[in-house]
């Protein structure tokens, strides 16, 4: 009887030591992926950083390149002023001449 129940308690005792071994195998997965996740996340976290400096310095630089362009056409629009502007003193100078004798 008392081989029995040495027998008993063993099993007994080894399935404890299983669940428990289980359990602590369960929460040792769990903080690995834990783990994982949050550096995922975290690298996640640093690449979207990584993106929104890129998004603002190609704003800054479409920024300048547009003040660049606005600048032309101010500069050609004026030209054109110009070009037009002489090309009719011309044309009226032209018909006073021709009116004037």
């Amino acid at each position: 009887m008392d081989l029995v129940n040495t027998i008993l308690k063993t099993e007994k005792e080894a399935d404890t030591i299983k669940k428990n071994a289980e359990v602590k195998a369960e929460k040792v997965i769990e903080e690995a992926r834990n783990k994982a996740r949050k550096t995922i996340n975290d690298a996640m976290a640093k690449r979207e950083g990584e993106i929104e400096v890129a998004l603002k310095e190609a704003k800054k630089e479409a920024e300048k390149e547009l003040v660049k362009i606005k600048a032309k056409m101010e500069k050609d629009k004026q030209e054109t002023l110009s070009k037009s502007k002489k090309g009719f003193e011309a044309a009226v100078k032209r018909v006073l001449k021709e009116i004037l004798g």
